[in-house]
């Protein structure tokens, strides 16, 4: 999924986002708050997560929370619980993966509690354990702590605002480091942006791709880095490669042997392989 960072010195240019990616904005000030209810209302898609936007630029808590409408959800409180889980609604099980009412989705973090707006859809809700985890005198569990205790707050929703829609989640899943909980994220960020990326690969998570725009010489160059934890690197073979062209681009290359590679472009996308990444390739573009 290609992303790029936001300050606050780019609120005026956020319409050229298909998705902001708002995690656990405790604060915000009016300008902020305004843009991104503008963004949306114009079209944009938001994902937000946390007590998101609870507390003003000066640390003091707004009541009622100046994105409540925006997100579809009121404010309650936050569970004391630091390990809770997601169990996924009924009409939307495909979201939450493989998990169940039964066998939830855990987060290794508080969740806020809140109630869902009359228009908002929710997509999963909050269970939590037996007991709670730091409670030393009772457990469930010696060495873990299941879910037990299914709530009637709201932990993913989407809503509608404008022409645009927000998805907010209670917990903070995009901040979770397991396979299972990125690929929820990502599940929710396809929603948004219905998998329309500039540009998009197959490859696993230790190779990284980054694009940039050279309009004096009249096209894109394509950096891969395969970079893991465990030295020394083992090669990445037969990585799809997929990124979003206008018009059928005059050459595709690799830098710096000049070799040319074979590509399909199809509905407006460049599909491309690369054999085999041992740690760094660059490929060239021209149009």
């Amino acid at each position: 999924m290609p992303f790029g960072i936001l300050t606050k010195y780019d609120l005026q240019n956020l319409n050229q986002y298909k998705v902001i990616v708002a995690p656990h904005l405790y604060a915000l000030d009016d300008q902020e708050i305004e843009a991104l209810r503008s963004y949306v209302g114009e079209g944009g898609n938001l994902y937000a997560s946390g007590p998101a936007g609870l507390f003003t630029a000066w640390g003091k808590r707004d009541q009622p929370c100046a994105l409540s409408e925006l997100l579809g959800v009121s404010f309650v409180g936050t569970t004391k619980e630091a390990i809770t889980y997601i169990r996924p609604d009924e009409k939307h099980k495909g979201i939450l993966l493989h998990y169940t009412e039964d066998h939830p989705i855990t987060l290794y973090c508080s969740q806020t509690l809140v109630k869902a707006q009359e228009e908002t859809e929710v997509l999963g809700w909050l269970t939590l354990p037996y007991t709670d985890p730091k409670d030393p005198e009772k457990f469930a569990a010696a060495t873990s702590n299941p879910p037990g205790r299914h709530t009637a707050y709201p932990s993913i929703v989407q809503n509608s605002f404008g022409k645009g829609q927000v998805i907010y989640t209670a917990g903070s899943i995009e901040a979770m480091a397991c396979d299972d909980q990125r690929k929820l994220f990502m599940n929710l960020i396809n929603r948004l942006s219905k998998n329309d990326y500039v540009f998009a690969s197959d490859a696993p998570g230790c190779v990284e791709l980054t694009m940039y725009r050279q309009k004096p010489e009249n096209r894109y160059v394509l950096n891969v880095l395969n970079f893991q934890s465990d030295l020394p690197n083992i090669p990445i073979f037969n990585v799809t490669v997929r990124i979003k062209f206008e018009t059928t681009p005059k050459k595709l290359y690799h830098v710096p042997d000049g070799k040319e590679i074979a590509y399909d472009f199809v509905n407006g996308y460049i599909d491309f392989k690369i054999e085999r990444l041992d740690i760094f390739a660059m490929y060239i573009i021209e149009y």
